[in-house]
């Protein structure tokens, strides 16, 4: 690995690890690193710099409007975004120290708070048909399965990996999302693979309908609430998609809820510049004063959360996602940048944050994917040596 590339494996390690720091804390060494490369002179291309210039318009909007916190996570958002590009145009990244990340890093942490600080930590299937890494949640299973696939499914685009080697990645990712009964991961990597046929098959603008209805979708999931007795039939099914919460929860564990809280802040709050922090800053279970009831979700929308906390602002976040999901559509012969995208943004809009550093420091290695993945400049190593034997082969013989 490129120096530039240990020093970000290792500030994302620092922010993967299982200690109790705030999410500026774990964010903070990675922050540097994009402020020193700040300073280059390449750093503000024409697209980088109309960025770094909204962002700072936002941070000084946010700062009038909210305050310091809420300022500070939107411009750490942007600027991470806006660095991740930096980073690979002009100093590359290789897609395999995601492989590295989740292989030499997650797994061994995992191994090491099973016996040091008895975290759960197991890779078969528990009664529950479960597994655990670093003894988090079903989410950090599914998180770790997801990434490994999008990372392997781009090497073996790239042919930068064997078939073998890329058939045993994409197992492992597809058994830990599987077993992580994480039904929002399982369904995000279902439609990516179903995004990925229709991009092959289709043109743009059905490409990008289909897109669209598959993110929208997500918010009248509830509806199939009474289709829930089907999984009754099938133990395994049964337990693995939660349907016995379905009564006090919803097929949607408890974000039809959150949706509808989200969207009721967000009208209601004043000049619609959403409530801050304070709106969205709750757990499940946790006792709402200004709404008398108590939160049956937390954070398991993020997208609809940038509403409620940022109103309008929040608004422009998304777009700025969507503008990224129709560059990738509008390339040539590129379906994985497109697919990345919008794995990351479907997987946001229906449970675990894959957009925000401040969520997981590890999102940087998915924005680095993506603009990699659409970067012409910047060919893989075995791109390269492809084009070296091919030269080779066109000399004249001596």
């Amino acid at each position: 690995m490129k120096t530039i590339d240990k020093l970000i494996f290792i500030c994302v390690c620092w922010g993967s690890l299982p200690f109790q720091f705030g999410a500026t804390v774990r964010f903070l060494p990675l922050f540097c690193i994009f402020l020193y490369m700040l300073f280059s002179k390449k750093y503000f291309s024409k697209e980088r710099l109309i960025l770094f210039l909204l962002s700072v318009c936002l941070f000084l909007c946010v700062v009038f409007i909210h305050g310091f916190l809420e300022a500070k996570d939107l411009f750490f958002l942007l600027f991470a975004i806006i660095s991740s590009r930096y980073c690979v145009e002009c100093n590359g990244f290789n897609a395999n120290i995601i492989i590295k990340y989740v292989f030499l890093f997650c797994l061994p942490l995992g191994v090491f708070d099973y016996f040091f600080l008895n975290y759960r930590f197991n890779l078969i299937p528990d009664q529950n048909f479960q597994i655990w890494i670093n003894g988090g949640t079903k989410h950090l299973a599914g998180y770790l399965g997801t990434i490994l696939c999008l990372s392997t499914s781009y090497l073996f685009d790239k042919k930068c990996i064997s078939k073998t080697s890329g058939f045993v990645l994409l197992f492992i990712g597809i058994y830990f999302v599987v077993f992580s009964t994480s039904r929002s991961y399982l369904l995000g990597l279902v439609c990516t693979f179903v995004i990925y046929l229709v991009v092959k098959r289709f043109n743009k603008k059905i490409v990008l309908l289909i897109s669209l209805l598959i993110i929208s979708s997500t918010f009248f999931m509830e509806n199939i609430a009474s289709y829930s007795s089907l999984f009754s039939r099938n133990t395994v099914v049964y337990q693995m998609s939660g349907a016995q919460n379905y009564d006090h929860h919803g097929v949607t564990s408890g974000r039809f809820w959150l949706w509808n809280y989200h969207w009721n802040t967000f009208t209601r709050s004043k000049n619609l510049m959403g409530g801050g922090r304070d709106v969205v800053d709750f757990t499940v279970g946790d006792y709402l004063i200004h709404q008398r009831e108590t939160a049956l979700a937390g954070s398991e929308s993020w997208e609809t959360s940038l509403i409620a906390e940022y109103g309008l602002i929040g608004f422009i976040i998304i777009a700025i996602q969507l503008y990224y999901l129709f560059y990738a559509l509008r390339l040539k012969d590129n379906t994985m940048s497109f697919c990345i995208i919008f794995c990351m943004i479907y997987n946001t809009v229906l449970g675990d944050n894959c957009i925000s550093p401040l969520a997981r420091t590890s999102n940087v290695f998915l924005w680095m994917l993506f603009f990699k993945s659409i970067n012409k400049n910047n060919m893989e190593y075995c791109d390269l040596i492809k084009q070296y034997v091919l030269r080779r082969k066109e000399l004249p013989a001596v």
